[in-house]
């Protein structure tokens, strides 16, 4: 059985991860 907490924490990390950088591409953009 996986850890199915440890999973949710590595997803949540990821995604949050790639909404950094798509932040920070559109402000690259509108800059």
């Amino acid at each position: 059985m996986i850890n199915v907490k440890f999973y949710c924490i590595i997803v949540h990390k990821i995604t949050l991860l790639l909404a950094i950088i798509i932040l920070f591409i559109i402000v690259l953009f509108l800059f």
